[in-house]
């Protein structure tokens, strides 16, 4: 299978590929073949996403290969991971990288709060570690059923002083949006 090549500049091909052999360009195979190369050291490098996409715009590819990691999705919206599916990711891992798998991503992902919780098993445990914004959480489509059965404890921890019938409010105003 050919690939799309990747025209680089003498300084990225030393760099890439050292002075013993230096190359005026870089593929999928490339990258394959080079345990130093990953998504991070190739925008490192310089080398554009767009290109990077040109050159493999197949997202399990990168993952099966260790070229991109969690840590990579802020830069990976051409190719629109899933965390879930494509990276395995759990709701611990949201946790831990939640600066990376940022709450709009999961929506640019159609990951909404009822498959947060039937799905993958979000609590008010959780909500309280993932400490997103009340925003966030009504752009995720937290249900007024949900808010009525926290307690009064984790709903202090998950949305602090804000009052819960202004929250309400809010879910509904946003239901009303939505349809």
């Amino acid at each position: 299978m050919s690939y799309y090549a990747i025209r680089l500049k003498p300084e990225q091909s030393l760099r890439l590929y050292g002075f013993s052999s230096p190359k005026k360009t870089l593929t999928w195979t490339d990258v394959i073949m080079h345990k130093n190369m990953s998504f991070k050291t190739l925008i490192e490098n310089q080398i554009e996403v767009k290109k990077l996409y040109s050159m493999q715009s197949d997202i399990k590819e990168w993952i099966k290969h260790e070229k991109v990691f969690i840590q990579d999705f802020p830069q990976l919206d051409l190719w629109t991971p899933h965390p879930f599916n494509d990276f395995k990711c759990s709701l611990g891992d949201l946790v831990i990288y939640r600066q990376h798998i940022t709450p709009q991503v999961l929506i640019n992902c159609r990951i909404f709060f009822d498959s947060l919780t039937d799905k993958y098993g979000l609590s008010g445990d959780i909500m309280t570690l993932l400490r997103y914004s009340i925003e966030d959480w009504i752009k995720f489509s937290i249900s007024s059923t949900f808010i009525n059965s926290l307690s009064d404890m984790y709903y202090m921890q998950i949305f602090g002083s804000f009052p819960k019938h202004q929250m309400l409010d809010l879910i509904k105003k946003h239901n009303a949006a939505s349809i």
